[in-house]
């Protein structure tokens, strides 16, 4: 019987000698130099899980930490925060061209520019969510049909990798540059690769459709007759995207 209770007192001196030992903090240093100091509530060879002590949990790939086994913390640097690290704003500048028509009318070239503000960092990912303005011009047969698009943008990585392809779209409303057509719906849809070159910079790629609806002038002749059409149509652009992240 005292054998069973001394084994009894052991074991649960082993169990509380193990519980503070992994309870103890470490500091691990990510791949993009940030440090963070915090419990290591699960680690196999693949991943890493780290608890800091506001209550976050942080997981990455264990190939990409190294932890600083016996190595004293500066100041400065403890407890630093890896999402306050990494900017959550960002501004993007997209450039994008190609062939457009209006369907059943006229076929041209269509141009644009647009600068976005927005969040690159959405509940710990890579998501951009913002807002855009900017320039799309259509040119077809002489004529330029310019408006002023205004739109909220999001862009999803389908991987959260340095390099992935990803998602894109944007919904708002395109105001016309001139007063004999009308501006309308914009919406734009993106297919792309995108490239993350650093902490704070990433370029993409994409394969890009913009939608814009108008009611222009279109002038039919009946039974020799000259007639004026005001008709609403819908600009369809198809063509590249480029965008740079700063």
């Amino acid at each position: 019987m005292p054998n069973k209770t001394l084994h009894i007192i052991v074991t649960l001196l082993l169990m509380l000698l193990t519980a503070s030992v992994s309870a103890e903090d470490i500091a691990i240093r990510t791949s993009n130099g940030t440090i963070l100091v915090g419990e290591v509530v699960f680690e196999n060879a693949e991943v890493i899980i780290i608890s800091t002590a506001d209550g976050s949990r942080y997981q990455y790939r264990r190939a990409d930490v190294e932890i600083l086994d016996g190595v004293e913390v500066p100041a400065h640097e403890e407890e630093k925060n890896p999402q306050s690290s990494e900017r959550r704003a960002s501004v993007q500048i997209r450039l994008n061209g190609g062939a457009a028509t209006i369907p059943h009318y006229v076929w041209g070239g269509m141009v644009g520019a647009q600068l976005a503000i927005g969040a690159n960092k959405v509940a710990g990912k890579k998501v951009f969510l913002g807002g855009t303005i900017g320039y799309e011009a259509m040119f077809a047969e002489g004529k330029t049909l310019s408006y002023l698009p205004i739109a909220v943008a999001a862009q999803v990585p389908l991987m959260q990798k340095n390099s992935a392809p990803f998602l894109g779209a944007s919904m708002g409303y395109g105001i016309a540059l001139s007063k004999s057509y009308t501006g309308g719906l914009y919406a734009t849809a993106d297919l792309g690769w995108r490239w993350q070159m650093n902490n704070k910079k990433a370029i993409m790629l994409a394969l890009n459709v913009t939608f814009l609806q108008t009611r222009i002038n279109i002038s039919e002749t009946i039974d020799l007759k000259q007639y004026i059409n005001h008709t609403g149509r819908c600009i369809t652009q198809i063509g590249g995207l480029f965008i740079i992240e700063l």
